[in-house]
C-alpha cells in the first residue's frame, strides 16, 4: 500500500516540505526511481534462489521499515530520494513475484 501511496502522492508531499520543494529535483527523483521500479528483475532472480516466504518478507519489512521511517526520510533530500526510490523497487517486486507463485499454486 505505501508504494501507491508514495507512486501518486510523492510529488506533492516533496512540495510541502521546505527543503524538498524544487521542481526540478523532484522530476529527477521521478526519473531515477522509475529505473529502480524497471528492476524488478532482481525479485524475480531472489525467487529462483530461495523460497517466497523469505523473499516477500524482505520485501514487506522493507516497505514497513520504509513507511515508518517518512518523516526522517523527508528531512533531507538524499534520504527522501532514496526512500522513493527503494519504494518503487517494491512495487517492483509485487509485480514480480506473484504471476510467478500464482503459476506454481494454480499451474500453467
Amino acid at each position: 500500500m505505501l508504494g501507491y501511496y508514495v507512486v501518486n502522492s510523492y510529488k506533492t508531499f516533496g512540495q510541502s516540505v521546505p527543503n524538498l520543494n524544487a521542481d526540478h529535483y523532484l522530476s529527477t527523483v521521478s526519473s531515477v526511481s522509475a529505473l529502480f521500479n524497471a528492476a524488478r528483475f532482481v525479485w524475480s532472480g531472489a525467487l529462483d534462489k530461495y523460497n517466497f516466504k523469505l523473499v516477500y518478507g524482505v520485501l514487506v519489512t522493507m516497505e514497513a521499515a520504509l513507511a515508518f521511517g517518512v518523516w526522517f526520510e523527508s528531512k533531507s533530500r538524499i534520504s527522501y530520494a532514496v526512500m522513493v526510490c527503494l519504494v518503487l523497487f517494491c512495487i517492483g517486486g509485487h509485480f514480480a513475484l506473484f504471476p510467478n507463485v500464482l503459476k506454481q499454486i494454480f499451474g500453467k
